[in-house]
This record gives C-alpha cells, structure tokens and sequence, in this order.
C-alpha cells in the first residue's frame, strides 16, 4: 500500500497540470461517493454550493459553483470519458501552449461555460443544475483545434484525422445533445 501511495505522488508531483487536474477530479469523485450518491436510487445528488443550479438566485448565494461544478461528476461513465479526453487534449494542448496557458484556458472554459449556461437555461425558462468538466475540457481542446486545424492526430481503429474533423463531429455530438436535454 506504501508503494502505491508513493507511485501515485510522484505520478502528482511530475506529470503536467492537465494530469494534476484528473487526479483532482477522480479525488473528488471518489469523495463524493459517501456524502452525495444515493446508493438506493443510483444517482448523486449533488447540494447547490456544489452543483451549477441554473436559477439566477441560488447562484448569487453560491457565485463558487461557476468552477466547483468542473470538479464533480454524475457518474463513473461520466468521469471516465471526461477524463480520458482531458488526457488527449491536455497532451495536444501542450505540444504548443505552456502550464499558464493551459490553467486560464481551463478555468475559463468552466467559468464562461457555467455563465452561458444560466443564461441559456434562464431563457428557456428551465431550472437545472450542471457538473462535469466538460465545457473546460472543450475549450481545452478547441483551443488547439483553432490555433492548428490541420494537425493530424491517430485514433486508434479509426487512423489519421485532421484536428478539426474531430472538432467538427463534437461539436455536433454537443449540440445534438444540448437540444435533446432541453426538449
């Protein structure tokens, strides 16, 4: 057991931020296990000073969750495939930017991600609340699709594909999935 705490500090102490922030996250997740899963309905049920509520008051009293709600999940599958991505666009975004550029491109990816959510909820007259750290990762990624298109990367099974085919078809999958969730 020693060992593998002492693997997983140096796993900390010398991978870049993008992989401090997985290790943040999977932290969180496993913490929030016992305070906010109901284990006999299988969901979490996260409280409004963690949770993004879309409602403008529960907001004002909590301003924090404009980044608190990046830091949790609703689920393993959740976590899994946000983090898997983060890995990916964390390695491509480090082939051109450095650690400051990656933490504000992050943060504010969450930040005005949560903003524009609120926003767009309020509209639709819709009161939800948001967690994942999607939105960040996102902008994580389209951050180096915008500065190299062209880039062309492996996926496994799949072969070599511009950066910005990838970009193209996530962005459609989100949307896609932005409208199924308000109707």
């Amino acid at each position: 057991m020693n060992e593998i705490l002492k693997d997983i500090k140096e796993q900390y102490q010398y991978n870049d931020w993008s992989q401090k922030i997985i290790f943040w996250n999977i932290g969180l997740f496993v913490l929030s296990l016992p305070f906010f899963y109901e284990f006999k309905l299988g969901f979490f049920s996260f409280p409004n000073f963690i949770a993004l509520n879309s409602n403008p008051n529960q907001f004002l009293f909590f301003p924090w969750t404009l980044l608190s709600y990046a830091f949790f999940h609703s689920g393993l599958g959740h976590l899994l495939s946000n983090m898997f991505f983060l890995f990916f666009a964390g390695k491509l975004f480090f082939t051109f930017f450095n650690t400051k550029q990656f933490l504000t491109t992050y943060f504010l990816g969450a930040f005005f991600a949560g903003l524009i959510y609120i926003l767009c909820m309020n509209v639709l007259g819709i009161e939800n609340q948001l967690v994942g750290a999607s939105a960040a990762i996102l902008a994580v990624f389209f951050t180096v699709v915008f500065y190299s298109p062209l880039m062309i990367v492996r996926i496994p099974l799949i072969g070599f594909v511009k950066l910005w085919y990838i970009g193209a078809v996530l962005l459609g999958i989100n949307l896609v999935y932005f409208a199924a969730e308000i109707s």
